[in-house]
């Protein structure tokens, strides 16, 4: 074997462990069971609002909304926009924004770690219950002061939040970088072997 054969077929072996790698990466990355999210939950202190009686809703029935929406709208926005009121009946327009505040609100920003283990969890809950419709009209959650109010015209079917505990990662580009490590490889191999027959 010539040195150029020797260079080729090294660099094919590093662009396959990459792969393997990313494809590892994108296990490791998977989504939080429900009580690893509560416990965060519990930990950043969103509990002193969000309990049984307190001024928002709790953990779990926050689980069973996120869902139920799924079910119920095209997107996360679209649910938030209509479903969720802020004290005083603020509206959000996205999820994002909802979770800007709810960050803000334990003195953390979107780029922290367990701000966006939260964020992902409860978008992926959200897209769990897509395409899964429900047979009621939306519900309407208003916060204020020390009360909760939830109006709803139809009896609501909801999912266990233990019955959600992993869901696949959905880690930007994980799959595609490991695709186009293998897709790569098999060009350098093919053209390790050409430069072998010369």
């Amino acid at each position: 074997m010539n040195g150029g054969v020797k260079i080729v077929m090294a660099v094919t072996l590093a662009i396959l462990l990459l792969g393997i790698a990313a494809s590892l990466a994108g296990v490791a990355a998977a989504q939080p069971t429900v009580d690893e999210a509560r416990e965060v939950f519990q930990t950043l202190g969103c509990t002193s609002c969000h309990m049984q009686g307190g001024s928002a809703k709790p953990f779990d029935e926050i689980v069973s909304l996120f869902q139920q929406w799924g079910g119920q709208y095209a997107t996360i926005d679209e649910a938030i926009q209509k479903e969720v009121k802020y004290f005083g009946g603020q509206t959000f327009d996205s999820y994002d924004k909802l979770m800007e505040t709810m960050a803000m609100n334990v003195g953390k920003t979107m780029d922290d770690p367990d701000i966006q283990l939260l964020y992902e969890f409860f978008l992926n809950l959200f897209e769990s219950g897509a395409g899964t419709p429900t047979a009621t009209t939306p519900t309407t959650t208003e916060t204020t002061g020390q009360t909760t109010t939830t109006t709803n015209a139809a009896t609501t079917p909801t999912t266990s939040p233990v019955e959600t505990t992993t869901t696949e990662a959905s880690g930007p580009g994980v799959g595609v970088i490991a695709a186009s490590g293998v897709v790569i490889a098999l060009i350098l191999i093919a053209a390790a072997y050409i430069l072998s027959k010369k």
